[in-house]
């Protein structure tokens, strides 16, 4: 989580920001946690009864006569997740070269890809699964078309132009597309043995000097760089600013891959001359990285696996993750600083989620509805 904004740090801290700030970025969250659940309550059953890792092998099974002990199913559970997270450290740590040596068209080029990659293979086979547990006839052309339009829509909003709600509506369209699948490549143990070493990554990729989001968020802050919009959900919050002289506005709608030089001077100069009037008002982003909104969500999803959709858990751990977002924005207010978004968040929804099944669940149990439990 970080706020992009240039003036110097002495400011007087704008309250009323930072508070519009907050609720902006928890409305994206709760959305995507929300409809990320529901479908996970609708595809349960396919979640459950089989999973990518214990098909192939790769983890015995925790199920059935052949099933492993406690130990060893934990073992085998942090020893994917450590592969996991190194696959995630490799990734970030090419997005650094790429953008330290100036090789931005290879930037550009990995995310295209990716952009084709998610909306095409991923959103095909997360419609065939929602599909085939509806059950719904529906023929080919009509899925392809589908997929087709939105693909486009999204090459077209993340690389080109495109009003600023529907990019934030296409990141998060992308978020459920790879929550869904995530979901049914990685089975339950593994998933919670993720969480909390996430936790620890993002620590130290973002807090530590030589850690490679903190180098990268430094790289694209002092080159004046836009960072991608497939790799950050952003917010733009209006206010006025009463000490703006000479001050030039950004081109937020705008990518550099495939305008030409002619076209973004023209771009720049009207809205220099737009920015001259008297009265003027400025936008500053808070950005959320889209791996902080998949891994609310998977917590929130695997929460509803395992607790066996108990909606009093599932709303609990909904608020530790706000919880924690709160608490990670009354502490960017302070430091000024880019801060990772995961740690309080899943710590906190780990920490009540485990109490609550080992320890508290039977305090739970004699609440009942009139007529019957609140468990559904």
């Amino acid at each position: 989580m970080s706020d992009s904004f240039s003036e110097n740090d002495d400011q007087p801290l704008d309250i009323d920001y930072w508070s519009r700030s907050f609720l902006a970025l928890v409305y994206p969250v709760s959305i995507t946690v929300t409809i990320s659940a529901c479908l996970a309550i609708l595809l349960y059953d396919l979640y459950t009864q089989s999973n990518v890792f214990e098909d192939s092998g790769l983890i015995l099974s925790s199920k059935g006569p052949h099933a492993v002990s406690f130990s060893e199913l934990t073992w085998q559970s942090f020893k994917i997740a450590l592969i996991i997270i190194g696959m995630i450290a490799l990734a970030t740590c090419l997005l650094v070269i790429f953008v330290y040596y100036h090789c931005m068209k290879f930037l550009y080029a990995y995310l295209f890809i990716t952009v084709i990659s998610v909306f095409s293979l991923l959103n095909l086979a997360v419609l065939s699964m929602i599909i085939a547990q509806l059950n719904c006839p529906i023929d080919w052309f009509t899925i392809v078309f589908y997929v087709y339009n939105i693909l486009i829509v999204a090459l077209l909003s993340m690389f080109w132009y495109s009003p600023n709600i529907v990019k934030q509506i296409v990141t998060i369209y992308q978020c459920i597309i790879m929550i869904l699948y995530v979901l049914k490549m990685a089975p339950e143990w593994i998933a919670w043995a993720l969480l909390p070493l996430l936790a620890l990554w993002d620590m130290f990729a973002v807090l530590l000097p030589f850690g490679p989001l903190y180098l990268l968020i430094n790289l694209f802050q002092k080159r004046q760089l836009e960072v991608p919009a497939m790799m950050i959900y952003t917010t733009g919050l209006w206010y006025r600013n009463q000490n703006m002289n000479n001050q030039h506005e950004q081109i937020h709608s705008l990518n550099l891959l495939f305008l030409s030089h002619s076209t973004l001077e023209h771009v720049s100069n009207a809205c220099n001359t737009n920015a001259s009037s008297s009265n003027k008002r400025r936008t500053r982003k808070s950005m959320l990285g889209l791996g902080d909104f998949i891994f609310y969500s998977i917590l929130l999803a695997k929460t509803v696996f395992t607790s066996q959709c108990n909606l009093f858990t599932i709303i609990i751990i909904y608020l530790c993750i706000i919880m924690g977002m709160l608490g990670t924005t009354l502490i960017l207010v302070i430091l000024h600083r880019p801060l990772p978004a995961l740690p309080i968040s899943l710590l906190i929804g780990l920490a009540i989620f485990f109490y609550y099944n080992h320890i508290g669940y039977q305090f739970t149990e004699i609440l009942h509805y009139p007529t019957g439990p609140i468990l559904i």
